[in-house]
């Protein structure tokens, strides 16, 4: 798990899910299928769509405990 310059250690909520691939909670072994979702250990992985080349993106905050990303 990561952390902030306080040291505190963040978690992170997926608010916005990939167009062209889909995204696998590696430590719960779930697909993230909805919307806000929150990652608790901080693995995730990428999966393009069959035969999908080109740029994808996610959308995602991190939280330390007391205050959340922009």
């Amino acid at each position: 798990m990561d952390g902030d310059g306080d040291y505190d250690a963040l978690s992170y909520q997926i608010t916005a899910l990939p167009s062209f691939g889909t995204l696998t909670d590696l430590d719960a072994n779930v697909a993230i299928a909805v919307v806000p979702y929150v990652v608790k250990a901080g693995t995730v992985g990428y999966t393009a769509g069959e035969r999908y080349v080109g740029m994808d993106s996610l959308g995602y905050v991190a939280y330390d405990g007391s205050v959340w990303s922009r």
